[in-house]
């Protein structure tokens, strides 16, 4: 039998920078984090640190997790006609222009488990959760480590254990349903740059991918993370599609000429479960913090891992009401929070799926410096795209499109 305060199952980004935040804002409290693997170890993803997500790392003072890896604020979206959306940089007033990194999370992930650590956290790994019953005044976890089995008393567990989350199972949030579910497979490759620069980060929306999508993302002038995001219900072979899209980016620069390696696939859900349950709460992919249109959620589990924190600031653990209230709250503040930036997302999503109106919205999205703004901020910001921004982009599809 243990005990602790909080049990965060899972330490990528959501578990480490939530346990470091918890263990800074109450020293006092006893933060073990388990997960199945032992560090370090990889995980399959576009590598893609987003510039809202750099930002947040350095506000925390975990910005030294990116040390090695140069920022990267040049972006290219691109339509499936070859329309081009250029972006140099998000505009910041307190950092100026920001840009993303493209960092693997084989180092990632180690270095935010270390920060989580140095704040005070406990790891424990090899140990998966696979079940969890309701005491008084406890959240009781089986926690499997290796032959053995070991029963965790905490008075919170924390579900960030990622797409395949068995805490999101066993607390009975369901399946993530297809219809809302991605696919994405992910390659590295060696492509050195002839002046020794990064190339713009490539997001393309292919044609026979729509409402799917090829990226390229720079890791240093000699190394590159290229793969494909598509719908599950599209059936298509993953595998397949990431070398077609390889391939093409070969055929437009000849320099492309080592195979790609460690390709692995992922799963992306973006629907909407609880995030609270009683003396529980999920955060990050195991709680479907997705962005619909292109995949991103290192920045929207950061983010929640902080507002969670928030919450629990002066939250005496023990007391079920308060607890209650502060994980309502959570969800509340989470959902409020991220809502525009989500529907917006969606709808965009819906306009993507067809060949003909993603050409004009991204052609109207190059063509106006705020429409411009309005695609880079739905793919890779921080929910700042309301509707005004989705209307402006779709009124200007729709006038392209008639044009066409």
């Amino acid at each position: 039998m243990r005990r602790c305060d909080v049990l965060v199952v899972g330490a990528g980004p959501a578990g480490s920078v939530l346990a470091a935040a918890l263990c800074r804002a109450r020293p006092e409290l006893d933060v073990l984090v388990a997960d199945r693997s032992v560090f370090p170890r990889d995980k399959p993803c576009g590598d893609g640190i987003s510039p809202r997500a750099a930002v947040l790392l350095h506000g925390i003072g975990a910005g030294g997790v990116l040390d090695g890896y140069p920022p990267n604020a040049a972006c290219r979206i691109v339509g499936p006609g070859g329309e081009t959306v250029r972006s140099d940089g998000i505009p910041s007033r307190q950092w100026g222009v920001i840009a993303g990194h493209t960092i693997p999370r084989t180092v990632l992930d180690h270095r935010l488990l270390d920060f989580a650590i140095g704040a005070g956290a406990e790891f424990w790994p090899g140990a998966r959760v696979t079940g969890t019953t309701l005491e008084p005044g406890w959240r009781t976890a089986i926690v499997r480590e290796g032959a053995r089995s070991v029963t965790v008393r905490a008075r919170l567990l924390v579900g960030c254990d990622g797409a395949y989350s068995t805490v999101r199972r066993v607390l009975g949030a369901g399946k993530v349903p297809k219809a809302t579910t991605s696919v994405a497979a992910r390659a590295y490759l060696e492509w050195p740059t002839p002046d020794s620069g990064l190339r713009p980060i490539r997001f393309v929306f292919r044609p026979g991918f729509l409402p799917g999508y090829g990226w390229f993302f720079p890791i240093s002038p000699t190394s590159a993370n290229a793969g494909v995001g598509l719908s599950v219900a599209r059936g298509r072979d993953l595998h397949q599609a990431v070398r077609e899209f390889l391939a093409e980016l070969a055929a437009a620069d000849r320099t492309l000429d080592v195979p790609a390696h460690d390709l692995r696939a992922h799963l992306l859900p973006h629907d909407r479960p609880p995030l609270a349950f009683r003396r529980a709460a999920l955060v990050g992919d195991a709680a479907s913090m997705i962005n619909p249109l292109s995949g991103e959620g290192i920045y929207y589990a950061l983010r929640a891992g902080l507002m969670l924190t928030e919450r629990l600031a002066s939250v005496e653990l023990a007391d079920a009401g308060a607890l209650r209230e502060a994980l309502r709250g959570y969800e509340q503040a989470f959902r409020a929070r991220f809502a525009k930036h989500y529907r917006s997302s969606r709808v965009a999503r819906r306009v993507v799926s067809h060949e003909r109106l993603c050409r004009a919205a991204i052609a109207a999205a190059a063509a106006d410096p705020r429409s411009t703004e309005d695609a880079v901020s739905l793919l890779f910001g921080d929910g700042a795209t309301g509707t005004p921004g989705v209307a402006r982009l779709l009124a200007g599809a729709a006038r392209n499109a008639v044009r066409r």
